[in-house]
């Protein structure tokens, strides 16, 4: 993921990326860029962890056992970073329960600013006595059963599976997206060229070694409702989805996130992770929830204050214009 965002989008900006080794032994890495700044120059420096304007989180990735040491070095660079002047760092998306995140709202010779907070609902079996009772005994009381009987008969028979090549449904699912929202309420990530291109070169990576996932419901001969997805250990990770708004009256959302949940159950997945966004879809099914917090590092006082004023300016113009454009021809299908 991080290799297919930087291709086409990190390359206007420069590496900063932080390793951290024992020894000969690599126990941490943290990518972060040096935003390249808007046309109206600015006066501060923004330092941001890498590729999680479409992306979900933004944690380190740090060995286990070395997890606190790593982290604390990887916090006195990140504030030694931001007590420089006219710079700022940002922070995107990190597990407020990790020690990463504790140990940053601990500085004190620094400011640290919350900027944002998201959730991401989690469904763990290990919560339920019984996994496949819980989750059966869920899709009766959404009358689920009741809807496929209702789709068989007045679509055709149902069928769930996970397709392969899993970016041939990409096209079809921003399709989904602008059929329901319109062209100017569909989210982005499949609509522009470029971050289609991300999605797409990043998810045929993680197809070549089994890990992507693009689930789909059918009915009949009608695509009803599409999740793209992919595996991290014993972790399912839903990232997009969409259905047929015509076949909206069905639940399709529902009925595949159900089948979805009785694979990964199959699978041996200890957590299925809904994506970011509280949903009903998702909740309905959750026993928990990751909830990611963004945070601002700066000089204290009023100076820093403008130093985070700065850097919120260059977020925004950033968000705007980061994937935008058309895909270079010359990496086109690379």
């Amino acid at each position: 993921w991080m290799i297919g965002w930087y291709a086409e989008a990190g390359r206007r900006d420069r590496l900063h990326v932080v390793v951290i080794e024992r020894g000969d032994r690599l126990v941490g890495i943290a990518p972060f860029v040096i935003a390249r700044p808007p046309p109206v120059p600015s006066p501060v420096e923004v330092v941001i962890t890498a590729a999680t304007e479409p992306g979900d989180y933004g944690d380190p990735l740090l060995a286990p056992d070395d997890v606190e040491e790593s982290v604390a070095l990887l916090v006195d660079h990140l504030s030694e970073l931001a007590r420089s002047p006219g710079r700022a760092v940002a922070i995107r998306r990190i597990d407020e329960d990790s020690a990463f995140y504790r140990r940053l709202i601990e500085r004190d010779d620094i400011d640290v600013v919350e900027t944002s907070t998201t959730a991401s609902p989690v469904t763990r079996f290990a919560d339920w006595d019984d996994p496949h009772d819980e989750i059966e005994r869920i899709a009766t009381s959404l009358k689920l059963p009741k809807q496929c009987r209702r789709i068989e008969r007045n679509v055709g028979p149902i069928v769930i599976e996970t397709t392969t090549p899993v970016s041939a449904g990409l096209a079809r699912m921003a399709e989904m997206h602008l059929e329901r929202f319109g062209a100017d309420d569909a989210p982005k990530l499949l609509q522009r060229p470029r971050s289609m291109q991300l999605v797409r070169s990043s998810m045929e990576s993680l197809d070549a070694v089994g890990d992507a996932r693009m689930c789909r419901l059918t009915a009949g001969d009608t695509i009803a409702s599409l999740e793209l997805g992919h595996n991290v250990g014993s972790r399912w990770v839903g990232q997009a989805a969409g259905f047929d708004p015509a076949m909206g009256k069905y639940r399709p959302g529902y009925l595949l996130v159900h089948g979805i949940l009785q694979q990964a159950l199959r699978e041996g997945a200890a957590e299925y992770d809904h994506g970011q966004g509280v949903q009903d879809y998702k909740t309905v099914w959750a026993t928990t929830e990751r909830t990611l917090r963004s945070v601002v590092l700066t000089r204290r006082g009023t100076v820093g204050r403008a130093e985070r004023f700065m850097q919120l300016c260059v977020a925004s113009w950033r968000a705007r214009s980061l994937l935008t454009g058309p895909v270079d021809p010359e990496r086109d299908g690379r």
